[in-house]
């Protein structure tokens, strides 16, 4: 339910990104302004992006059945699986301005608190074949302890015969994304959406909407 407050919060926000003010400027004053929780200020910080910003995106998004069976799948593993944990848990998840699906729990840094995790990595390890991409590498932050269970689920369950599948676990996952050539990368982190001249496929929203009939809120549409 999405309260008087929030809206209006969401009408100034948009109004002032779009005047070029920084974010991290503005989310105090909007947020304590309208007397937001937590939560809603993760969804303006997380889910409000200028209309520039947004196109510049929008130029870099495929869709999945544009996808081809020799594209080179790149997969932000920890942002991907967080998201539909995070749906499947019934914690707040939306469509953000710019199109893509992103969740408003911050749990990365407590990703612990979690219980959908091992439902959510079988769910992309179910999902990645109906896609009949034979090139996918899956990128996990090997900081964070439940890289290593994820990673055992992944390993555990048989991908499509013929793909090539390699699962990373890595220090600094962004810059591997950002830096990687030739493929396709699957995140919403927009640090590395921004920065890399590869396509992007939200792959998260793609496996939620495809086992499920989410009534997702779409920010686009409250402005």
């Amino acid at each position: 339910m999405i309260s008087k407050n929030f809206l209006h919060a969401v009408r100034d926000y948009q109004y002032l990104v779009d005047q070029g003010y920084l974010p991290r400027n503005i989310l105090d004053l909007v947020g304590n302004r309208h007397e937001l929780k937590a939560v809603e200020r993760s969804m303006l910080y997380r889910g409000i992006f200028s209309e520039i910003s947004c196109q510049k995106r929008s130029g870099k998004m495929v869709k999945s059945n544009k996808l081809s069976k020799n594209d080179n799948l790149i997969v932000d593993g920890l942002n991907v699986i967080i998201t539909i944990a995070s749906y499947l848990q019934g914690l707040p998840v939306f469509i953000a301005t710019d199109g893509l699906v992103r969740d408003a729990s911050n749990v990365r840094a407590k990703i612990q608190t979690l219980n959908k995790l091992a439902e959510a990595t079988r769910l992309l390890k179910k999902y990645l074949p109906v896609l009949n991409i034979q090139n996918i590498e899956i990128y996990l932050d090997s900081q964070v302890e439940s890289s290593m269970e994820i990673s055992i689920i992944l390993k555990e369950i048989d991908f499509t015969e013929g793909a090539n599948v390699f699962i990373k676990l890595q220090k600094d996952v962004d810059r591997s994304l950002i830096e990687s050539s030739n493929g396709i990368v699957c995140t919403s982190d927009t640090g590395i959406i921004d920065k890399t001249d590869n396509r992007i496929f939200d792959l998260a929203s793609a496996i939620i909407y495809h086992y499920y009939n989410p009534q997702i809120l779409d920010l686009g549409q409250l402005g």
